[in-house]
Protein backbone atom coordinates (compact mmCIF):
# COMPACT_ATOMS: atom_id res chain seq x y z
CA UNK A 1 0.00 0.00 0.00
CA UNK A 2 1.02 3.45 -0.22
CA UNK A 3 2.14 5.49 2.18
CA UNK A 4 -0.82 6.71 5.26
CA UNK A 5 -2.64 3.19 3.57
CA UNK A 6 -3.35 -0.04 5.30
CA UNK A 7 -3.92 -3.44 4.25
CA UNK A 8 -6.92 -5.03 5.47
CA UNK A 9 -8.10 -9.17 5.15
CA UNK A 10 -11.24 -9.63 3.80
CA UNK A 11 -12.81 -13.36 4.53
CA UNK A 12 -12.11 -14.28 1.09
CA UNK A 13 -8.40 -14.05 1.57
CA UNK A 14 -7.89 -11.34 -0.37
CA UNK A 15 -6.10 -7.85 0.96
CA UNK A 16 -7.03 -4.37 0.33
CA UNK A 17 -5.74 -0.93 0.71
CA UNK A 18 -7.74 1.27 2.46
CA UNK A 19 -6.55 4.75 3.82
CA UNK A 20 -5.81 5.10 7.38
CA UNK A 21 -6.43 8.45 8.94
CA UNK A 22 -5.50 9.09 12.56
CA UNK A 23 -7.93 10.57 14.81
CA UNK A 24 -5.97 12.98 16.51
CA UNK A 25 -4.49 15.94 14.01
CA UNK A 26 -4.36 19.98 14.10
CA UNK A 27 -5.76 22.35 12.16
CA UNK A 28 -3.68 24.47 10.21
CA UNK A 29 -0.56 25.63 11.29
CA UNK A 30 -0.47 29.12 12.24
CA UNK A 31 -0.50 32.01 9.89
CA UNK A 32 2.29 35.37 10.67
CA UNK A 33 2.39 38.36 9.30
CA UNK A 34 6.64 38.32 9.06
CA UNK A 35 6.99 34.51 8.77
CA UNK A 36 5.60 32.08 6.30
CA UNK A 37 5.77 28.37 6.49
CA UNK A 38 8.58 26.30 4.38
CA UNK A 39 7.77 25.33 1.21
CA UNK A 40 7.67 21.18 1.70
CA UNK A 41 4.07 22.48 4.27
CA UNK A 42 2.51 24.42 2.04
CA UNK A 43 0.49 21.90 0.18
CA UNK A 44 -0.35 19.30 3.20
CA UNK A 45 -3.51 19.42 4.56
CA UNK A 46 -3.64 17.40 7.48
CA UNK A 47 -1.27 17.11 10.69
CA UNK A 48 -1.25 14.64 12.61
CA UNK A 49 -0.33 15.08 16.64
CA UNK A 50 3.64 15.26 17.28
CA UNK A 51 4.23 16.33 13.70
CA UNK A 52 6.13 19.73 13.24
CA UNK A 53 6.02 22.46 10.95
CA UNK A 54 9.17 25.05 10.29
CA UNK A 55 8.86 28.96 9.08
CA UNK A 56 11.34 31.22 7.18
CA UNK A 57 10.96 34.75 7.24
CA UNK A 58 8.89 36.56 4.17
CA UNK A 59 10.51 38.93 1.91
CA UNK A 60 11.58 42.42 3.59
CA UNK A 61 11.83 40.43 7.21
CA UNK A 62 14.88 38.81 8.63
CA UNK A 63 15.59 36.35 11.70
CA UNK A 64 15.45 37.87 15.08
CA UNK A 65 16.05 35.34 18.24
CA UNK A 66 13.34 32.41 18.97
CA UNK A 67 12.21 29.08 17.40
CA UNK A 68 11.05 28.96 13.89
CA UNK A 69 9.02 25.78 14.38
CA UNK A 70 5.71 24.75 16.03
CA UNK A 71 4.33 21.31 17.16
CA UNK A 72 0.95 19.88 16.68
CA UNK A 73 0.25 18.69 20.56
CA UNK A 74 -1.42 16.06 22.19
CA UNK A 75 -4.66 18.47 23.14
CA UNK A 76 -4.67 18.92 19.45
CA UNK A 77 -2.95 22.82 19.40
CA UNK A 78 0.16 24.19 17.78
CA UNK A 79 2.77 25.07 20.68
CA UNK A 80 3.08 28.60 20.88
CA UNK A 81 4.75 30.43 18.05
CA UNK A 82 5.49 34.26 18.08
CA UNK A 83 6.26 36.76 15.26
CA UNK A 84 9.88 35.05 14.22
CA UNK A 85 10.87 38.37 11.76
CA UNK A 86 11.48 41.82 12.02
CA UNK A 87 11.50 44.16 9.42
CA UNK A 88 14.40 45.13 7.11
CA UNK A 89 15.00 48.66 6.51
CA UNK A 90 15.69 50.84 3.90
CA UNK A 91 18.00 52.88 5.40
CA UNK A 92 17.48 56.79 5.23
CA UNK A 93 15.19 58.38 2.98
CA UNK A 94 17.25 61.48 2.23
CA UNK A 95 16.21 65.29 2.79
CA UNK A 96 16.11 67.44 0.31
CA UNK A 97 17.49 71.39 0.76
CA UNK A 98 15.09 74.33 1.29
CA UNK A 99 12.33 71.19 1.98
CA UNK A 100 11.71 68.66 5.30
CA UNK A 101 11.33 65.33 5.49
CA UNK A 102 8.30 63.44 7.35
CA UNK A 103 8.29 59.85 7.37
CA UNK A 104 5.75 57.43 9.36
CA UNK A 105 7.57 54.92 10.71
CA UNK A 106 11.03 53.93 11.19
CA UNK A 107 12.68 53.55 7.87
CA UNK A 108 11.77 50.15 7.55
CA UNK A 109 9.15 48.17 5.55
CA UNK A 110 6.15 49.71 4.80
CA UNK A 111 7.28 53.41 5.97
CA UNK A 112 6.08 56.12 3.59
CA UNK A 113 8.30 59.15 3.17
CA UNK A 114 6.87 62.71 3.33
CA UNK A 115 8.46 65.71 1.43
CA UNK A 116 7.43 68.97 2.28
CA UNK A 117 9.50 72.27 1.03
CA UNK A 118 9.61 75.57 2.70
CA UNK A 119 8.06 78.85 1.85
CA UNK A 120 8.93 80.06 -1.16
CA UNK A 121 10.38 77.04 -2.71
CA UNK A 122 8.15 74.34 -4.92
CA UNK A 123 8.64 70.33 -5.18
CA UNK A 124 10.04 69.07 -7.71
CA UNK A 125 9.26 64.93 -7.98
CA UNK A 126 7.37 62.97 -6.01
CA UNK A 127 5.66 64.38 -2.65
CA UNK A 128 5.81 60.33 -0.99
CA UNK A 129 8.17 57.81 -1.33
CA UNK A 130 7.78 54.06 -0.15
CA UNK A 131 9.79 51.63 1.89
CA UNK A 132 9.59 48.50 -0.22
CA UNK A 133 11.16 44.88 -1.61
CA UNK A 134 12.37 45.78 -4.87
CA UNK A 135 14.58 43.02 -6.78
CA UNK A 136 15.02 41.60 -3.68
CA UNK A 137 16.53 44.47 -1.91
CA UNK A 138 14.99 47.18 0.42
CA UNK A 139 14.48 50.45 -1.66
CA UNK A 140 13.01 53.38 -1.35
CA UNK A 141 10.53 53.89 -4.29
CA UNK A 142 11.49 56.95 -6.88
CA UNK A 143 14.23 59.33 -6.06
CA UNK A 144 14.35 61.82 -3.43
CA UNK A 145 12.88 65.13 -4.51
CA UNK A 146 14.05 68.66 -4.90
CA UNK A 147 12.89 71.89 -3.72
CA UNK A 148 13.07 74.55 -6.29
CA UNK A 149 13.35 78.40 -5.59
CA UNK A 150 10.12 79.85 -6.72
CA UNK A 151 10.87 81.95 -9.50
CA UNK A 152 8.68 85.19 -11.29
CA UNK A 153 8.92 86.22 -14.62
CA UNK A 154 10.76 90.00 -15.44
CA UNK A 155 8.62 92.86 -13.75
CA UNK A 156 6.20 94.75 -16.37
CA UNK A 157 7.85 97.51 -18.17
CA UNK A 158 5.82 100.98 -17.61
CA UNK A 159 5.67 103.55 -20.10
CA UNK A 160 7.79 107.08 -18.55
CA UNK A 161 9.19 104.73 -15.65
CA UNK A 162 12.06 101.86 -15.21
CA UNK A 163 12.33 99.38 -12.09
CA UNK A 164 15.80 98.71 -10.71
CA UNK A 165 17.70 96.21 -11.42
CA UNK A 166 16.79 96.03 -14.71
CA UNK A 167 19.72 94.28 -16.01
CA UNK A 168 18.99 91.02 -13.88
CA UNK A 169 17.66 88.35 -15.86
CA UNK A 170 16.30 86.16 -13.13
CA UNK A 171 13.71 87.34 -10.44
CA UNK A 172 13.19 84.67 -7.74
CA UNK A 173 10.45 84.32 -4.74
CA UNK A 174 10.80 87.32 -2.21
CA UNK A 175 12.81 89.64 -4.86
CA UNK A 176 11.88 93.37 -4.36
CA UNK A 177 11.85 95.92 -7.33
CA UNK A 178 10.97 99.47 -7.02
CA UNK A 179 9.85 102.12 -9.85
CA UNK A 180 10.41 105.41 -10.60
CA UNK A 181 9.21 108.10 -12.84
CA UNK A 182 9.74 110.24 -15.14
CA UNK A 183 9.40 114.04 -14.67
CA UNK A 184 6.08 115.26 -14.56
CA UNK A 185 4.48 111.63 -14.79
CA UNK A 186 3.28 110.67 -11.24
CA UNK A 187 4.01 106.87 -9.92
CA UNK A 188 0.27 105.32 -9.96
CA UNK A 189 -0.04 102.28 -7.23
CA UNK A 190 2.64 100.39 -5.73
CA UNK A 191 6.11 102.57 -6.05
CA UNK A 192 7.53 98.71 -5.00
CA UNK A 193 6.54 95.18 -5.82
CA UNK A 194 8.31 92.13 -4.74
CA UNK A 195 7.79 88.46 -6.01
CA UNK A 196 4.97 86.16 -4.26
CA UNK A 197 3.14 83.14 -4.73
CA UNK A 198 -0.64 82.26 -4.19
CA UNK A 199 -0.55 78.48 -4.79
CA UNK A 200 2.92 77.51 -3.82
CA UNK A 201 3.55 76.84 -7.34
CA UNK A 202 3.90 79.62 -9.60
CA UNK A 203 5.56 82.86 -8.99
CA UNK A 204 3.89 86.66 -9.63
CA UNK A 205 4.03 89.76 -8.58
CA UNK A 206 2.49 91.23 -5.65
CA UNK A 207 1.10 94.49 -7.62
CA UNK A 208 1.02 96.85 -10.34
CA UNK A 209 2.56 100.44 -11.16
CA UNK A 210 2.30 102.70 -14.24
CA UNK A 211 3.43 106.00 -14.69
CA UNK A 212 0.85 108.49 -16.47
CA UNK A 213 -0.70 112.02 -16.33
CA UNK A 214 -3.34 112.09 -13.99
CA UNK A 215 -6.18 114.51 -14.66
CA UNK A 216 -9.16 115.10 -12.32
CA UNK A 217 -12.78 116.05 -13.47
CA UNK A 218 -13.34 119.53 -13.65
CA UNK A 219 -14.61 120.97 -10.36
CA UNK A 220 -18.12 122.24 -10.43
CA UNK A 221 -19.62 124.11 -7.36
CA UNK A 222 -23.64 125.15 -7.02
CA UNK A 223 -23.88 128.81 -5.74
CA UNK A 224 -20.18 129.75 -6.07
CA UNK A 225 -17.19 129.85 -8.96
CA UNK A 226 -13.77 129.57 -8.96
CA UNK A 227 -11.29 132.01 -8.42
CA UNK A 228 -7.95 130.73 -8.53
CA UNK A 229 -6.12 127.97 -10.71
CA UNK A 230 -8.85 127.61 -13.29
CA UNK A 231 -8.30 125.23 -16.48
CA UNK A 232 -8.70 123.20 -19.47
CA UNK A 233 -7.89 120.26 -17.63
CA UNK A 234 -6.88 119.44 -14.20
CA UNK A 235 -3.60 117.35 -13.86
CA UNK A 236 -1.90 115.89 -10.33
CA UNK A 237 -0.81 117.93 -7.97
CA UNK A 238 -2.82 121.53 -9.69
CA UNK A 239 -4.41 123.21 -6.93
CA UNK A 240 -8.02 125.39 -7.19
CA UNK A 241 -9.51 127.69 -4.91
CA UNK A 242 -13.60 128.57 -4.85
CA UNK A 243 -15.50 131.42 -3.32
CA UNK A 244 -19.65 131.02 -2.47
CA UNK A 245 -21.97 134.04 -4.54
CA UNK A 246 -23.76 137.01 -2.23
CA UNK A 247 -26.18 135.20 0.24
CA UNK A 248 -24.11 131.89 0.61
CA UNK A 249 -21.84 130.80 2.89
CA UNK A 250 -19.06 127.91 2.28
CA UNK A 251 -19.03 124.49 3.77
CA UNK A 252 -15.71 122.90 2.89
CA UNK A 253 -11.75 123.29 2.25
CA UNK A 254 -11.37 126.50 -0.20
CA UNK A 255 -8.84 124.98 -1.53
CA UNK A 256 -8.39 121.69 -3.20
CA UNK A 257 -6.18 119.75 -4.44
CA UNK A 258 -6.27 117.00 -7.45
CA UNK A 259 -4.87 113.80 -6.01
CA UNK A 260 -2.73 110.34 -8.45
CA UNK A 261 -5.86 108.76 -8.68
CA UNK A 262 -7.74 111.37 -10.09
CA UNK A 263 -9.65 112.15 -7.39
CA UNK A 264 -10.22 115.99 -5.68
CA UNK A 265 -8.78 116.31 -1.92
CA UNK A 266 -10.46 117.59 -0.12
CA UNK A 267 -14.21 116.81 -1.59
CA UNK A 268 -15.51 120.10 -3.52
CA UNK A 269 -16.93 122.25 -1.44
CA UNK A 270 -20.55 123.23 -1.03
CA UNK A 271 -22.22 126.58 -0.87
CA UNK A 272 -25.00 126.95 1.45
CA UNK A 273 -27.88 129.89 1.15
CA UNK A 274 -27.66 131.92 4.62
CA UNK A 275 -30.22 131.57 7.03
CA UNK A 276 -31.94 134.68 8.21
CA UNK A 277 -31.25 135.94 11.63
CA UNK A 278 -35.28 136.07 13.35
CA UNK A 279 -36.85 135.22 16.23
CA UNK A 280 -38.98 132.15 16.10
CA UNK A 281 -42.54 132.86 15.49
CA UNK A 282 -41.12 136.59 13.88
CA UNK A 283 -39.64 138.58 10.47
CA UNK A 284 -37.34 141.12 9.72
CA UNK A 285 -38.84 144.59 9.80
CA UNK A 286 -35.98 146.19 8.15
CA UNK A 287 -32.50 145.50 6.31
CA UNK A 288 -30.27 146.34 9.24
CA UNK A 289 -27.95 148.40 6.56
CA UNK A 290 -30.83 151.04 6.66
CA UNK A 291 -31.33 151.15 10.50
CA UNK A 292 -29.61 152.17 13.47
CA UNK A 293 -28.20 149.43 14.92
CA UNK A 294 -30.14 150.40 18.19
CA UNK A 295 -33.47 150.50 16.78
CA UNK A 296 -34.84 146.83 16.45
CA UNK A 297 -35.23 145.65 13.06
CA UNK A 298 -37.28 142.17 14.02
CA UNK A 299 -40.99 141.92 14.74
CA UNK A 300 -43.36 139.03 16.07
CA UNK A 301 -46.50 137.41 14.56
CA UNK A 302 -49.95 138.10 16.14
CA UNK A 303 -50.33 137.09 19.53
CA UNK A 304 -46.37 137.02 20.20
CA UNK A 305 -44.66 139.72 21.50
CA UNK A 306 -41.25 140.83 20.78
CA UNK A 307 -39.30 141.17 24.13
CA UNK A 308 -35.55 142.74 24.87
CA UNK A 309 -33.57 140.86 28.06
CA UNK A 310 -30.04 140.99 28.52
CA UNK A 311 -29.66 142.64 25.03
CA UNK A 312 -31.69 139.81 23.04
CA UNK A 313 -34.84 139.65 21.50
CA UNK A 314 -37.12 136.78 21.52
CA UNK A 315 -40.96 136.47 20.77
CA UNK A 316 -42.74 135.45 23.89
CA UNK A 317 -46.25 134.11 24.13
CA UNK A 318 -47.59 133.61 27.82
CA UNK A 319 -44.77 132.04 29.39
CA UNK A 320 -43.24 130.24 26.56
CA UNK A 321 -40.06 131.56 25.22
CA UNK A 322 -38.84 130.92 21.59
CA UNK A 323 -35.08 131.01 19.87
CA UNK A 324 -32.85 133.52 21.68
CA UNK A 325 -31.81 136.14 19.26
CA UNK A 326 -28.58 138.16 19.91
CA UNK A 327 -29.32 142.48 19.22
CA UNK A 328 -27.09 143.65 16.22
Amino acid sequence: CFKMETKLKIESGKFHCCLFFPLESCDYPPRLVSAELMDEYKEKDFFPVGSTVKYKCRPGYMKKAGTYSSTCNRNQQWSKVQELCKRKTCGHPGEPDGGRLLVTGDFDLGSTAHYQCDGGYRLIGKSTRKCKVLNNKMEWTDEVPYCEIIPCSPPPKIPHGKYDGEYLHSFYYGTVVKYTCDKDYPLIGNASIYCTSKDGINGEWSGHAYCGETQCPSPQIKNGKIVAGISSTYKYNQKVSFECIGGHEMVGSREIHCQVDGTWDPPIPVCEQKTEDHPSHGFPLLSESDVSKEIPTKDCFKTYLLVSELGKFNCRVQNFVTIDLMVH
